[in-house]
């Protein structure tokens, strides 16, 4: 949780990314949240890729990189939207 200027706990945006197992179930592949101004993922791997190479959301938004935070999990459903992975928020 992050708390605001009001001293109020604020639920943290996070975005889930999922494919399909073997077996057609969704399995939980990374979880994105934002970390201060930076999205960070419990994936270190993907984590590496996007910060070397971004990702392409929708393309008014250009490419985006973990280090542009709130913007980055934003665009994370529109890079992954296949039937077969997939991101997805997170509830708060």
């Amino acid at each position: 949780m992050q708390i605001d200027k009001s001293g109020t706990a604020q639920p943290q945006k996070q975005v889930k990314l999922r494919k399909l197992d073997s077996e057609a179930e969704p399995v939980d592949l990374a979880i994105v949240r934002l970390n201060g101004t930076s999205a960070v993922s419990d994936n270190q791997e993907l984590m590496a890729q996007w910060q070397k190479a971004g990702i392409l959301g929708r393309p008014e938004f250009g490419r985006v990189f973990p280090q542009d935070g709130a913007r980055f999990l934003e665009e994370l459903p529109y890079m992954y939207r296949s039937n077969y992975l997939w991101a997805e928020q997170v509830k708060p």
